[in-house]
């Protein structure tokens, strides 16, 4: 990975933090998500990396509190 892949990749994280901590519905978070990484995601893999997505952000980022946090440390 190059840097400016890296950097692609960090800054669409970045948004996707964004968008699971808004109000905003999965449907976007998961475009938005796509949309970032552009090449750096294979088309052929874009179905599982979807699915994937939809899993990490019902089940860490969008979870309860309580779940959530056991996967950061905020600052402790």
């Amino acid at each position: 990975m190059t840097r400016a892949q890296l950097e692609a990749y960090r800054a669409g994280f970045d948004h996707l933090l964004a968008c699971a901590a808004s109000d905003r519905g999965d449907d976007a978070c998961v475009a938005g998500w796509l949309a970032d990484l552009g090449a750096l995601l294979p088309g052929a893999e874009r179905p599982f990396a979807e699915k994937l997505l939809r899993s990490y952000l019902a089940n860490a980022l969008r979870a309860p509190a309580e779940r959530r946090d056991r996967y950061c440390a905020h600052g402790r």
